[in-house]
């Protein structure tokens, strides 16, 4: 079974296109679709209209437009921030909003990547060739949350570490 991509967006346009993006790419991924953040909270939960996981499986990639009508992309995002078996998994915004704080507040709730949506269909091919090239190839990029350390230790503290015979040439 190809490995899949859940797209939580409530524009069926948008999704239509990501869908046929990764088609005409040649990209064997399944596009599954939910139509918010709560949708995709429940397939992720395998609660009751997702609970079948051969037809609903666990996606290695999620694509979130967080400007749905209800607004709950955050939610989403808070809650996959407590959950553990969850840490693999990519999360990639796309957004049709450019202001620099809205990327800032996603990057810190653990969005690993945040993309402008582009217009028609060859902007998407080059964001699906791209987002499968840095996320769902054999080697895919180091999670966000694994590059950023939670707490950036002080020089006096590494330099406790270092053996006596290497301090002297640092002192030069």
């Amino acid at each position: 079974m190809p490995p899949v991509v859940l797209v939580a967006d409530d524009d069926p346009d948008d999704v239509l296109l990501l869908s046929r993006a990764f088609l005409t790419a040649g990209l064997p991924h399944r596009v599954m679709h939910v139509r918010d953040g709560q949708e995709a909270l429940s397939y992720l939960a395998g609660e009751p209209n997702y609970v079948d996981r051969f037809k609903y499986p666990l996606p290695r990639l999620l694509m979130l437009d967080v400007s749905t009508k209800r607004q709950d992309g955050l939610n989403l995002l808070d809650w996959l921030q407590q959950r553990p078996d969850f840490g693999e998994m990519p999360v990639i915004v796309i957004s049709s909003s450019e202001k620099p704080e809205d990327r800032l507040r996603l990057e810190a709730l653990g969005v690993d990547e945040y993309r402008l949506k582009p217009a028609g269909l060859p902007g998407w091919v080059t964001v699906v060739k791209d987002l499968a090239n840095r996320w769902l190839s054999t080697y895919p990029e180091a999670r966000r949350r694994e590059r950023i350390p939670s707490k950036v230790p002080n020089v006096a503290s590494l330099t406790e570490h270092i053996p006596a015979a290497i301090e002297p040439t640092l002192k030069q």
